[in-house]
């Protein structure tokens, strides 16, 4: 765990998103708006492709619980059943599941590691970034991928995906709530904090922004109960004290 710090601010300094003034952040990792809650990294830059997962393509086509909810709000957000563009798709788990929802599938990641591996065990037409050569889309989605990116960043994958949607297009948007009572009470300790890896912690409000920015408008909220559940049950296991352990030699 890192030790907290102060957080030095440049009074000049404005949050990306909605212009606000920035104070010090829930952890010394990140500066916090006063404005939309938005925390960004301090000296936030981009980060290098990551791999977070195991490859393992029997336990993909196994299924999990949080796969299956992600499978079904994808079909039940599915207003077409045509094209599926999954951006920051890993190992490539949420498309190939998706199946009975729409197809064809394609995918954006930048891990070299994931792209190879969703290309050979799974199948899969996998993309360094957004094609541009897609079909008008049916469902665009983000799990917990947009907290990854720089703002500049982020605006460009929207653009993308923005050019390339019909009315009837859906997307949807799932990062980890910067807001949420748990980060306030445990900060370092929550299960979906990783200042490496996190240059953006959203909140409700930030997120809605960045996304009308992009040329979007929210439909409905849903409440996530598979990361929920994960993030509070990880949660409570991460605030315990440690337990100390001694020896003795003589």
């Amino acid at each position: 765990m890192r030790s907290s710090g102060v957080c030095c601010l440049n009074a000049r300094d404005e949050c990306g998103v909605c212009g606000g003034a920035l104070t010090a952040g829930r952890t010394a990792d990140y500066a916090r708006c006063r404005r939309c809650g938005h925390e960004r990294r301090r000296g936030a830059g981009a980060t290098l492709p990551m791999l977070n997962e195991h490859l393992d393509a029997g336990a993909i086509r196994r299924g999990s619980a949080l796969g299956r909810f992600q499978s079904g709000v994808t079909d039940a957000c599915a207003a077409e059943r045509e094209t599926l563009l999954d951006v920051g798709c890993g190992s490539g788990g949420i498309p190939a599941r998706a199946a009975q929802a729409v197809s064809p599938r394609r995918q954006g990641e930048v891990s070299p590691a994931c792209r190879e591996f969703a290309r050979r065990e799974l199948g899969l037409r996998v993309e360094e970034s957004v094609p541009s050569d897609l079909p008008p889309l049916s469902v665009v989605t983000f799990w917990h991928s947009l907290e990854h990116l720089t703002l500049a960043q982020i605006d460009g994958a929207l653009g993308a995906v923005r050019g390339q949607c019909s009315p009837r297009t859906r997307v949807i948007v799932c990062v980890p709530n910067a807001a949420s009572a748990l980060y306030q009470f445990i900060g370092e300790r929550y299960p979906y904090f990783d200042a490496e890896e996190h240059p953006q912690q959203f909140t409700e409000d930030s997120l809605d922004r960045v996304m009308v920015r992009g040329g979007f408008v929210l439909e409905r909220r849903l409440f996530a109960l598979g990361y929920s559940s994960f993030g509070y049950l990880q949660g409570l296991l991460n605030a315990r004290p440690p337990r100390a352990t001694s020896s003795i030699s003589g």
